[in-house]
């Protein structure tokens, strides 16, 4: 699993990529580095679900200095520094990781099996409280694996050119080669 820190761009072409790819790689080393640096935790999972998709979604730690949040706005600031302008495609900020896509509306197409799709979430999210909320509940700690994906990311595409197990090397020549 995984949750998105920052999303540069979307719905663009392969060959408009590695100009953002360009521009960032002064900044990608400490990018890379910026969760070890200050760790944010996520507490109180729940499931949540839109149109598209369902989720496992989390809220930041109440009252700590540095959050999930001011970890975003820092990435956002470094990429905005570097001259990319962010355009992602979902402006409030989720701290969710993905557990599937909606495909066919088929599942969902009638009220009988929206209720009963709303009822097994609920059921599900009353035993993540009882199970993961309070004192010693599950904690997602955002402080490394961190990794810089380019390509069509859905679905397990792309790739990634820096970050956990891949040593960024720069732009060879200002040359981004495009997947």
């Amino acid at each position: 699993m995984h949750i998105t820190l920052l999303e540069i761009t979307h719905s663009r072409p392969p060959s408009a990529i590695p100009p953002f790819i360009s521009a960032l790689s002064p900044v990608i080393p400490t990018i890379i580095k910026a969760p070890t640096k200050t760790p944010s935790r996520l507490v109180k999972p729940l499931i949540s679900f839109d149109a598209a998709a369902v989720a496992l979604s989390f809220v930041p730690v109440a009252d700590e200095k540095f959050s999930y949040h001011h970890l975003r706005r820092d990435l956002f600031a470094l990429a905005s520094g570097a001259g990319v302008e962010v355009g992602s495609r979902y402006v409030v900020p989720s701290a969710h990781a993905t557990l599937g896509r909606f495909i066919y509306g088929d599942d969902h197409d009638s009220k009988e099996k929206m209720e009963k799709w709303v009822d097994a979430i609920e059921k599900i999210n009353e035993w993540l409280v009882e199970t993961y909320w309070g004192d010693n509940g599950l904690e997602w700690v955002v402080d490394q694996e961190l990794v810089l994906r380019e390509g069509r990311l859905w679905y397990g595409g792309g790739e990634t050119v820096a970050g956990e197990g891949v040593e960024w090397k720069g732009v060879d020549g200002g040359e981004v080669e495009s997947i």
